[in-house]
């Protein structure tokens, strides 16, 4: 479904059947189709055999098909997926949807993700799945991608493991460790599958939030092949938020006067390592005249209560005072720059259609270490090295 929707949306279908056909999976073919749903006009993708009789029935992906299951770990998919014509942010996006979905499956099963035999999720057709997602998705090269409340229906489905119920345990995994929130319908049977929970995972920058403002550049459908009461459809739109885009973030703040330096350092590493937006400390003077230290921070609403358990965790703090707030951003997307002396990371930003670039600090530290060159060489070089690639 979100390769149809994205061939629908505008990615070119050659792009789409080059890439499966570069995966080589004998007696497996890919095809597009028009169908409708609810009186809406979709696109349906289908991957499945080409020939041999199939005697074997999978309920665990979007698109029902049968085929007989071969069982796959980590590192074969990733052969498969590096052999293929996957660009390199292609590649990368399909190993990090596979990683997701062999973490929540080592988790359900109690073994390390790298020792779980895929069957369902590691059959042919969800590689092609996976691999043409992450084309559509690098191809359109969006600066963030947004994700409504997820649907999900109930009851239960037949797998390999026998009678599971809706979500998945997988997919529900998938949703928990991402936050990701999810609203469970009256509708028998399964609308998201691990497959989808971990595109979902991957390729999201937020979640269950408002559909951004902007004008609508193209909308796209993609079909599933089941029918329930509401249509089967995913929608993708391609919106234009404008020179600056709002989201809504939260910011905490607390005052504090009983720490020591390396304690608010390590407090606020502990901060970021989490996931905050930012951490920032600044000297303040509070009652009795003794000096203090403000600790803020800013995270996605999501995030709020783990921001806040951190805090007391790692500070001596009684209280935070908290808001939901908005702040306008720049659309901005990450070039990664190969020069002479190592991969520099640089965040690209765009106004009144002037573009800007910001090398990662982290990584210029790194090759001036390792080479003894000064910053201001490296990111000159980096910031270059952007510059052609945008070209």
């Amino acid at each position: 479904m979100s390769v149809a929707a994205m061939i629908d949306l505008g990615v070119p279908e050659g792009l789409v059947m080059d890439t499966v056909a570069s995966l080589r999976l004998e007696g497996y073919g890919a095809r597009v189709s028009k169908v409708q749903k609810n009186g809406i006009e979709a696109v349906r993708f289908d991957f499945d055999q080409t020939h041999a009789h199939a005697h074997e029935h999978s309920h665990i992906h979007g698109h029902v098909h049968e085929h007989t299951h071969e069982h796959r770990n980590l590192a074969d998919i990733s052969a498969i997926l590096r052999a293929s014509s996957l660009s390199k942010g292609a590649l990368e996006l399909a190993l990090k949807i596979f990683g997701i979905i062999a973490e929540a499956e080592g988790r359900i099963h109690g073994v390390p993700a790298r020792e779980v035999h895929f069957h369902e999720v590691g059959a042919v057709d969800s590689i092609a799945d996976i691999a043409a997602a992450s084309a559509c998705i690098d191809y359109l090269a969006p600066d963030s991608v947004a994700f409504s409340v997820i649907n999900e229906g109930s009851g239960f489905v037949s797998c390999r493991h026998g009678v599971i119920p809706v979500p998945a345990p997988a997919t529900l995994e998938i949703l928990r460790v991402f936050s990701i929130p999810f609203s469970q319908t009256d509708e028998s049977g399964e609308m998201v599958t691990p497959t989808g929970a971990g595109i979902a995972a991957a390729a999201g920058d937020t979640f269950g939030t408002s559909c951004p403002s902007g004008k609508v550049l193209a909308v796209g459908y993609g079909a599933g092949s089941r029918d329930f009461k509401r249509p089967n459809l995913l929608r993708v739109m391609l919106i234009d938020g404008g020179e600056a885009e709002r989201d809504a973030v939260c910011v905490l703040e607390c005052n504090i006067d009983d720490m020591t330096a390396e304690g608010l350092a390590f407090a606020s590493e502990r901060l970021f390592e989490l996931g905050c937006l930012d951490v920032t400390l600044a000297p303040l003077l509070m009652k009795k005249g003794r000096p203090g230290t403000l600790l803020s921070v800013i995270c996605t609403p999501e995030m709020e209560s783990g921001a806040a358990d951190a805090i007391f965790a790692h500070t001596t703090t009684l209280g935070i005072r908290t808001r939901l707030t908005e702040r306008h951003i720049l659309p901005r997307r990450e070039l990664l720059v190969h020069t002479a002396d190592g991969d520099v990371r640089v965040k690209r930003s765009e106004r009144n259609n002037r573009a800007s670039y910001k090398p990662e600090y982290g990584d210029l530290r790194k090759i001036a270490a390792e080479t003894g060159k000064n910053l201001s060489e490296i990111a000159h070089e980096a910031v270059n090295g952007a510059r052609e690639k945008d070209n």
